[in-house]
């Protein structure tokens, strides 16, 4: 392996698509994915929007349900999300790296 950290396997992307698949039909959306592989650990960050109205706890809950589905699919990976509003705009303001 070399020097420089490299995205995860295409297989391991699908077993991430097909999770936000099952989510996206219950009306959730994910954008901002990003993932890359250093050494044996993965990393994979995405956002989760949900409705707005949407309690903190029910919102908390799902995401722990979509990040235990990932983990109990991809060995050694570490899991970052962040949760937003899908009413609100300012959350496709903020799906790029270079965010200001």
């Amino acid at each position: 392996m070399g020097l420089l950290d490299t995205s995860i396997s295409h297989e391991e992307l699908d077993i991430i698509k097909s999770v936000f698949k099952k989510y996206e039909s219950k009306g959730l959306k994910f954008h901002g994915l990003r993932t890359r592989q250093s050494a044996q650990r993965r990393f994979v960050d995405f956002h989760v929007l949900t409705p707005g109205n949407w309690s903190v706890r029910r919102g908390h809950d799902i995401l722990e349900d979509i990040e235990k589905e990932i983990r109990d699919s991809i060995e050694k990976v570490t899991i970052s999300t962040h949760l937003e509003p899908v009413e609100d705009p300012r959350s496709n303001d903020d799906i790029s790296i270079e965010r200001e």
